[in-house]
């Protein structure tokens, strides 16, 4: 029985170490992590403003509606933008090889969230890429291209742009 104990422990510890490596990559970004299905004052801004396409979502039979959220500062101005993972037919496409993931963030405590980009991944992770400047940081979902900047809203960057350190791909 402590044997047993004892390889569960080092299954833990080995999972732990997994999980802190997964989240800081030197040099390479640091990923998002803490995804969970979103609290109500979360999901309340995801209805606000996909509020017509859940409810249609969630009225389609035959299917589920499922949605994970995570936060990530990723201007360091204090208020963190908000990640939902949506998973439904409704927000996924064989075609592009994913479903939704919706990014919303506000400029200060009293304004308005509002959507910054809506990025196809096939699962929720992605690697935030150090900023550079007064941009937001590329980032990097696992499975899919990267998505860039443009000053409004995050886009599929570039080709060039999605070029990674030392030729490797993302």
């Amino acid at each position: 029985m402590r044997k047993r104990r004892l390889g569960m422990v080092m299954l833990l510890a080995g999972a732990a170490s997994g999980a802190l490596a997964a989240e800081t990559m030197p040099g390479a970004g640091t990923e998002i992590v803490g995804w969970a299905e979103p609290g109500p004052a979360d999901l309340a801004v995801l209805e606000g403003l996909e509020g017509e396409n859940l409810a249609e979502a969630r009225n389609t039979k035959g299917t589920t509606l499922k949605i994970e959220s995570a936060k990530k500062d990723l201007d360091g101005d204090g208020i963190p933008e908000l990640f939902f993972f949506v998973r439904h037919p409704l927000f996924c496409y064989d075609e592009a090889g994913g479903c939704s993931l919706i990014i919303v963030r506000r400029a200060s405590l009293s304004d308005p969230w509002r959507e910054i980009g809506v990025l196809t991944v096939p699962v929720p992770r992605i690697v935030v890429m150090p900023a550079k400047g007064r941009d937001l940081p590329m980032l990097r979902p696992l499975g899919s291209q990267p998505y860039a900047w443009d000053g409004q809203r995050y886009e599929p960057a570039p080709a060039a742009a999605a070029a990674a350190p030392g030729g490797e791909k993302p």
